[in-house]
This record gives C-alpha cells, structure tokens and sequence, in this order.
C-alpha cells in the first residue's frame, strides 16, 4: 500500500487497515482490430458518456473553495468502492463533484448494500469531505440529551488551505489483463510502471501503449478515480498491489446533497473553551498566590509550584494562539503549536512539584501531631514522587535522542506519560 498511498491518496495518512478481497481471474485475451477500443457504442453508449466526465480536472472549470458550513453541498456522481488491505475490508460511498472539485466519502453501514444516502438525522452520521482548493472537513452527528448535536471539524483548513499533494509515478505502460466493472458494463485495461509493483485498471476512450501522467490532474481517493493524463481522460476503476485491493464496484450518475448549516464549528468551540479554561486558570492561581502557605516551611515548595503552572498556562495560551494561525493537516508550525499546548513534559513536571509541596504540608502536619495514616501517606508520596521523577528521566533521555524528530519524540513521551496512571493515589 506504500506507493499507492504516495500516488494518488488526497489524504496525507493513512486512516484505515483492510483485509484481501478476492480478485476476479484476468480475462483472457481478446483479439483486437486496433490498438485503440472504442466503448462509447453499442447499448452501454450513454451509461458510459454520462460517467466519462470531470470538467475541474480537464480544465473546464476551476476547484472551488468550499465553506464548511453555508451552503448546500452537492455531488453528480458516486462510486461504490471496495478496499481491502491485510485482514480487513469495507464498502464506501465516494462522492465526487466533477464541476467544483471536491468528493466525499462515508464508510457504508455494511458490506452487502450500497445505501450512499446523506442523512444527517442518523445518529451515526459521518461524513469526510475533501477540496481541490485545499479544504479538509469532517462532519458528524452526536446525541446528547435525547437530540442530535451536529459537528464539523475543519482543522482551520476552511482559513488555511492545505496542500493537495498527489505524486504521479510518471509512465505507465500498458499490459495485457483486462477486466470488466459495473455488471459489465465498464471494461478497463491494466497498466504498470516498470518497477513498481501496483497494478492499475483505467477506463478510457482508448488505450496507448504507454501513458505519462506525470503532474496531471485527480481527483477521487483510495487509489481510485478520475485522472487526467497526456493522453486524455481516464478513470481508475482499480489498484491492485500486495494485499492492498480498492475497487470502483458501481458508478451512480445521480445528484446527491446535504445541508451543512446545521454543523457548528467544532475547531472554534474547542479553541473558545480553551482559552476559558486558562483565563479561569490564571484567575484560579492569582488568587492562590494571595494565600499563604498553611506552613511558612513549605512556602517556597507553594511558590515554586504556583509560578510553574503560571508559566505553563501562559505557554498554552501562546500554543494555542499558534495553533489557530494555520491549518492543521500539513502546516508544521501549527502542529508543533498543538503538540506544545500538551505537553507531556510540563505534566510530569506539574505533577512533581504538587507532590512536593503535599509531601512538604503532610510531613510539617506529622511533626506537629504524629499520627501513622500520616506516616503511610508520606511514604506514599515520596513512593509517587520517586516514580514521577523516573517518567520524567525518561522524557529527557528521549528528548536528547538524535536519531528521533519531534513528532516522534512527542509521541514516545505521550506513551510514557501513560505510566503517570500507575503510580499511587495517595
């Protein structure tokens, strides 16, 4: 699945694991009058000319950006879609607008219909949204109190467009297995480029020996869909390579449409209860700063701690600032900026430092009255203490690895910070 996601994925990860569908035997060969077939004769003619079309990756039209959320959202065409990769496999609706340039997509409920409706008083709604013009959406239903809440996240690619990157492997030549989709009504072509080991099916006018499709236009997802190549207009009905198996099962020409108004932004509502929470924070810590310390003894431990989780609150007010100042999906400074707002490293560190100050007030509280549940909390957080300093010797070791970049670095913390959960709550 590696070079297909590479070759023609719209999304910059990979989101699901699939099982081997089986293949249908190659066909054999058949005699050819020319080294071009004609399929826009005979009784498929206007099935076939009604599918065989995407103005926005033919230059006919431009890609459109589209808003999250203001206006009707239309599709001309659907393709029912099998995936399968590993041990895992699944039916999708995916939804193109050939004018405008977006699709969608919706995982099917299970694997032997094709209801690709777009019902947004299903509970379950879940739908994925993506634009030529850069565009990333995911919208969805959720219940709460007995009625439906409806969500879109736009990971600010509604205000920061997102790079579309689709690399094309260049040439493809053409082989000689050939396959029939649709009922029969579709027929395709294998093609491979040399060294590689997918295999495509593309449905065309006709079919050259060799197609260049370097820097050409697609759009669909999966692996399959519209391209626009040298050589004119075809649609992958098929990749093959390894385990990994997507294929166009049906091509519905009907318009189908949702209405999004409903959605609320859920980026802007996350970002809007964030910077409540740390304004309630720092609201929180100013009025504790105002308090003395129940023992003069561990007032430096109390002013230590409250001046640590003053700079961290202003450290995530500054991520998070940051992290509304550009799209989410493929803009580094915007995701370092939502890695920085957790930060597993000012947790721990946050963590320790209430420790000490509690130890600090347990054990002045122990010499002014003895008392042996006192004493086995104590050893209780000096228990805890000792586990969270190892965590955060951990950190800094992975932190000072050469050989990891930062995602990896902050991902490797996060697993780490899990330990947090097995020290004990004193």
């Amino acid at each position: 699945m590696k070079s297909v996601s590479l070759l023609f994925f719209l999304l910059s990860f990979a989101l699901w694991v699939f099982t081997t569908s089986a293949q249908r035997p190659a066909e054999p060969r058949r005699p050819s009058r020319t080294d071009s077939i004609t399929f826009f004769t005979g009784p498929y003619a206007a099935y076939l000319n009604s599918v065989y079309n995407a103005d926005v990756i033919q230059g006919k039209s431009e890609p459109k950006p589209v808003a999250p959320n203001a206006e009707m959202l239309c599709f001309d065409k659907t393709f029912v879609v099998k995936m399968a990769a590993e041990r895992a496999g699944s039916l999708f609706c995916l939804m193109l607008n050939t004018k405008d340039g977006f699709i969608g997509y919706n995982p099917l409920p299970n694997t032997r219909t094709a209801d690709c409706e777009l019902n947004i008083e299903n509970s379950r709604f879940n739908f994925n949204l993506i634009g030529l013009a850069g565009v990333m959406y995911h919208y969805f239903a959720t219940k709460k109190v007995n009625q439906l809440e409806y969500y879109v996240k736009t990971s600010n690619t509604d205000r920061y467009q997102y790079n579309i990157s689709t690399r094309i492997p260049g040439i493809l030549t053409r082989k000689t297995e050939r396959r029939d989709y649709c009922g029969g009504k579709v027929k395709a072509r294998a093609y491979k480029k040399d060294g590689d080991p997918a295999v495509y099916f593309l449905f065309g006018q006709d079919y050259p020996p060799e197609i260049n499709i370097n820097n050409k236009a697609f759009l669909g997802n999966f692996g399959v869909g519209y391209l626009n190549t040298d050589k004119g207009l075809f649609i992958i009905m098929e990749v093959q390579e390894g385990a990994y198996n997507a294929k166009i099962e049906d091509i519905q020409v009907v318009q189908r449409c949702f209405d999004p108004t409903k959605f609320k932004k859920l980026d802007e509502e996350t970002f809007f209860n964030k910077e409540k929470e740390i304004e309630k924070k720092k609201q929180e810590l100013d009025q504790k700063q105002n308090e003395p310390a129940r023992y003069s003894a561990c007032q430096a431990a109390k002013n230590q701690l409250l001046t640590f989780q003053k700079q961290v609150a202003g450290k995530k007010n500054e991520a998070l600032q940051k992290a509304k100042s550009g799209n989410q999906i493929n803009n580094p400074q915007t995701q370092q900026a939502i890695m920085d707002y957790d930060n597993p490293e000012d947790a721990v560190e946050e963590m320790i430092l209430e420790t000490k100050y509690e130890l600090c007030t347990v054990t002045e509280s122990n010499n002014e009255n003895p008392d042996p549940k006192k004493e086995k909390k104590i050893n209780c957080l000096q228990q805890r203490l000792s586990l969270l300093q190892s965590i955060k010797s951990k950190m800094n070791a992975i932190e000072g690895n050469p050989a990891m970049d930062k995602k990896k670095k902050h991902f490797e913390k996060i697993k780490i910070f899990s330990e947090v959960y097995l020290t004990p709550v004193c």
